[in-house]
């Protein structure tokens, strides 16, 4: 109960005011997109598969014991006339019903390995499939944490717009005041209404940015399905164009963000993408050594220990204690074996070349991701102090507007460009946080 009540709270506020709060962290963003892959959900069902063949081939190393039974019925039954002093009787050598039951073990003694690499090629195709399922699972991960970042660059999008849309409608409104006590000229007033509109455009272009990005992150996670966006805001921001907000969405601190992606400085040989293709090689080798052991002779022995029925020309059971062993050598199959060897060994030179060149991808990628960064980091602190210079440059030039010694092309060049400044630090941020994702894809295990 104690759990509940915080959600009750939240639910009982959004009844009262009309909105509530949305809260979404990277960690569960993530959480929630890996568990709602249908891709991992697929994978893991045929790496389940993959477990159940490989445990059945592993029972070929061992023994069989079965429990057997035959029931039989023959019209006709063999005869034999014996001679006796004074007659002659014909005796059956059987009988018309022939029953056998009892326990039968089979175990293969010599096949040159053949059952032991098929066992170890499943293995390793396990183990592949395992691999593919990790690199998968990074995938989605790095797919749940770039709609993440695109949600929360469109988010800060609406935030600086919402401050901007303030500002000049506040300026607006007080150049109108001007206008009409004869100190200032009309063409100002004009510019100013157009600069409001203009920013009103991009505001709602920017919800609509914003609306884009939050179903695109509600579709991979599954979740959210009923939240309208286009009645949504930052948490803490107010609607600057008189949007209905029904909906508040908080995001974490891109500084805390940047904290909770970690880099381990690992080359890409470890990659599970990679590691899947070596283990598919393996697997191909082994199944190609398995069939080139084909060639060998194949020796199986069996026991068998059984009631059967009937004791020749006796009409009663008794216990039957066999042993076999069975030897077979392929003479002539048309070449069968060696072709499906030869299919094998192709197979996986093929699997080998696709893994180098999959390889070369994801260090390039790795190496330009690695790049970027550098570039990124290397500029952010420049971008801040242009976005703060810019806001005090804004506020300076209408400042000296209200007195006289600037224009309002002045302003309106001043005010755009602390906007623009705002937007590229925030584009810089959200790009550091797009190529540490990258790069943690990338890296090796």
């Amino acid at each position: 109960m104690k759990r509940l009540l915080p959600v009750f709270l939240l639910f009982l506020s959004g009844l009262c005011y009309g909105r509530t709060t949305l809260e979404l962290t990277l960690g569960e963003t993530v959480s929630a997109a890996i568990n709602h892959s249908p891709a991992l959900k697929a994978l893991k069902a045929g790496l389940d598969s993959k477990r159940a063949g490989a445990s059945s081939l592993e029972s070929l190393l061992y023994p069989r014991v079965l429990l057997e039974g035959s029931f039989k019925y023959q019209s006709e039954t063999q005869e034999i006339t014996l001679p006796l002093p004074g007659t002659e009787k014909t005796v059956k050598l059987g009988n018309n019903w022939n029953m056998s039951a009892g326990l039968s073990a089979y175990y293969t003694l010599f096949d040159k390995g053949a059952d032991e690499k098929k066992y170890k090629a499943s293995l390793a195709s396990l183990k592949a499939a395992e691999k593919e399922y990790e690199a998968e699972k990074r995938s989605v991960e790095l797919a749940a944490r770039m709609a993440y970042f695109d949600l929360k660059l469109a988010l800060e999008r609406i935030s600086f717009l919402e401050d901007a849309v303030s500002v000049v409608k506040s300026q607006y409104e007080e150049i109108k005041l001007k206008v009409k006590a004869g100190l200032s000229a009309k063409q100002d007033e004009l510019r100013a209404h157009q600069e409001l509109n203009s920013r009103l455009i991009d505001l709602i272009n920017a919800r609509s940015a914003f609306a884009r990005s939050f179903r695109e992150l509600a579709t991979l996670c599954g979740k959210w399905g009923e939240v309208n966006p286009a009645a949504a805001l930052p948490a803490g921001a107010s609607s600057a164009d008189g949007t209905q907000a029904t909906l508040y969405i908080s995001l974490e601190p891109t500084e805390e963000l940047l904290k909770k992606i970690p880099l381990s400085g690992k080359t890409v040989d470890g990659h599970p993408s990679l590691l899947s293709m070596e283990e598919s090689v393996r697997a191909l080798r082994l199944l190609s050594e398995s069939l080139r052991a084909g060639l060998w002779p194949r020796a199986n022995l069996a026991f068998r220990s059984s009631l059967d029925y009937p004791n020749g020309i006796e009409t009663s059971s008794y216990w039957q204690n066999s042993a076999f062993l069975s030897i077979s050598v392929p003479i002539f199959e048309s070449g069968k074996t060696k072709s499906r060897e030869e299919e094998q060994k192709l197979k996986a030179l093929s699997a080998q070349e696709m893994k180098n060149g999959r390889k070369n991808e994801i260090e390039k990628g790795w190496l330009n991701a690695k790049d970027r960064l550098l570039s990124l980091l290397s500029r952010k602190k420049l971008m801040e102090e242009n976005a703060a210079e810019s806001e005090e440059v804004a506020s300076l030039v209408y400042a000296s507007y209200r007195s006289g010694s600037s224009t309002y092309l002045e302003v309106q060049s001043a005010n755009l460009k602390a906007l623009e400044s705002r937007l590229l630090k925030a584009e810089n941020d959200i790009a550091t946080l797009a190529q540490m994702a990258v790069l943690a894809a990338l890296e090796g295990e």
